[in-house]
């Protein structure tokens, strides 16, 4: 009981996302309780039948170097490199075959509960700050459109897991000298998932000059000291890494990726008013094709400016986040800067994988404005309410951006409801603390909420059509070994 109560914000911050991932699947028939599965798109395809092949070879001991059961035969280790990385495909040991889907589901929603749990942790870290507000903004990261509207790529939730402690670590680094964390969870970043992991080490050399920049007691000896220990341990992270990336190197100079070539004109994807539209709430993910996934809660509209006014943080801080914020979201916008971030490669579909950065940005400045709140002038919530409506209103008239009509309205009815919230705060001398935990109640609620909404926008898969054809497969091939009498043959599915 005393553990639980120390850790019961930590404990939430996974919990929520959990039971919110799980409820939106139950209502859409999830088994057992119906007879709907949640791999949708390539997990349907691939990744479920990885997993099977990945179980089989543990289970019998066989080489997870080659495999005989996909093509003519294929190198599985690229595979696992890429696909089979994650230390919780281990559970696949306690499950038997006819249930893979259901442990694909299980490492699924364990995996965005751990994206919640990952972002309190670096909150609680980073800014000393303990209680239900950590709880609330893990949700936000996990329950964020990226992992939403992306969650059935299961291969990269690890490094959106360890995402806010590479950042936590470079934030030690820089201030504490000590360098552990940011080589640990870098490390395991590339071991995962080397391609999210491209994307991460982008960003860390950014912001690690952003904390550079912003330290002020460190002086231009110890800041060069942090630099090489910055190198020292990003090459430690790539050396126990290279066990999956050397392969995979070799293998993909030889597949259509190492034709990719770099754009030869500029080229910006969407108008200024569809891509800011994408931050708000009940604005359906993407899951395969259309805009970026930047929803992470509608209150950071009003957060976010409240950090840029509040007089706690220092001024290069705010100039310096502002402008590494503003560069993700023209890198996100323009080809030349995209094909970059995504390892000198445009992606096939699945349009701005870096965008939970971008998201992560949003957070960490939103949490910083809502924890000086205090600080700032009495009207900037009003001032920015009324300004994010006025967008909208004028996105909505104007056509710039389509969305559904409950989408406006449920906004619209948001930005007021947390202008008016922020704005009583403000102007009470004693705050109640009711008022403080009934604010943070509507964000989880509206975090929790997208989390639904969007899961079930995503769909699901027949689970029973899933089964019934890999019996009737299993049928044919024992067919077939009985004609071969031994003999080395191949097969084809039409």
């Amino acid at each position: 009981k005393h553990w639980i109560s120390e850790n019961i914000w930590y404990i939430l911050a996974f919990v929520l996302p959990f039971v919110a991932a799980i409820t939106a699947f139950i209502c859409q028939g999830m088994w057992p309780f119906g007879d709907r599965g949640i791999t949708i798109i390539d997990s349907y395809h691939q990744y479920v039948p990885f997993f099977s092949e990945l179980q089989y070879k543990w289970r019998h001991f066989d080489s997870l170097f080659y495999s005989w059961n996909g093509g003519l035969g294929m190198n599985f280790w690229a595979v696992i490199a890429y696909y089979l990385a994650s230390p919780l495909n281990l559970l696949l040991l306690v499950f038997p075959g006819s249930l893979v889907m259901e442990c694909f589901s299980l490492i699924y929603f364990i995996k965005i509960g751990l994206a919640g749990l990952s972002f309190a942790c670096f909150i609680r870290k980073r800014y000393n700050h303990y209680g239900f507000s950590i709880t609330v903004f893990g949700c936000c990261y996990a329950l964020s459109s990226f992992v939403i509207g992306y969650a059935w790529n299961i291969m990269w939730l690890d490094c959106i897991i360890l995402f806010p402690m590479v950042m936590l670590g470079i934030h030690r680094l820089i201030y504490e000298g000590r360098g552990w964390l940011y080589g640990v969870s870098l490390a395991l970043c590339i071991f995962t998932n080397y391609y999210i992991a491209i994307m991460i080490c982008i960003f860390s050399c950014l912001y690690l000059l952003a904390e550079l920049i912003c330290e002020r007691s460190v002086g231009v000896k110890g800041k060069i000291r942090r630099i090489f220990g910055f190198a020292g341990y990003s090459l430690m992270a790539g050396a126990f890494g290279a066990v999956m990336l050397l392969p995979t190197v070799y293998a993909l100079m030889s597949s259509q990726s190492a034709s990719s070539s770099f754009p030869t004109k500029v080229k910006f994807y969407h108008n200024v008013f569809e891509l800011l539209c994408q931050q708000f709430t009940a604005v359906e993910p993407t899951c395969l094709d259309g805009n970026f996934n930047l929803y992470c809660g509608a209150a950071m509209m009003l957060l976010v400016p409240m950090y840029i006014f509040n007089r706690k943080t220092g001024l290069r801080e705010k100039i310096v986040n502002m402008l590494l914020t503003v560069f993700l979201l023209v890198s996100l916008n323009t080809n030349y800067l995209a094909y970059i971030w995504h390892g000198f490669h445009f992606p096939n579909g699945l349009p701005g994988r870096f965008s939970f950065i971008y998201i992560f940005m949003l957070l960490t400045m939103g949490y910083e404005g809502y924890s000086h709140r205090k600080d700032c002038p009495k009207w900037t919530s009003v001032v920015s309410g009324l300004g994010w409506l006025a967008f909208l209103g004028y996105s909505w008239w104007s056509g710039k951006a389509e969305l559904e009509t409950y989408t406006w309205v449920i906004n619209i009815v948001l930005l007021l409801v947390y202008s008016v919230w922020l704005a009583v705060l403000h102007h009470l001398v004693k705050p109640w603390k009711v008022l403080e935990i009934g604010l943070l109640a509507v964000m989880l609620v509206e975090a929790c909420g997208y989390g639904v909404f969007g899961l079930c926008m995503n769909g699901t898969v027949n689970r029973k059509d899933y089964y019934s054809d890999q019996k009737a497969v299993r049928t044919l091939k024992s067919a077939a070994d009985a004609m071969a009498q031994g003999d080395f043959y191949r097969m084809e599915l039409e």
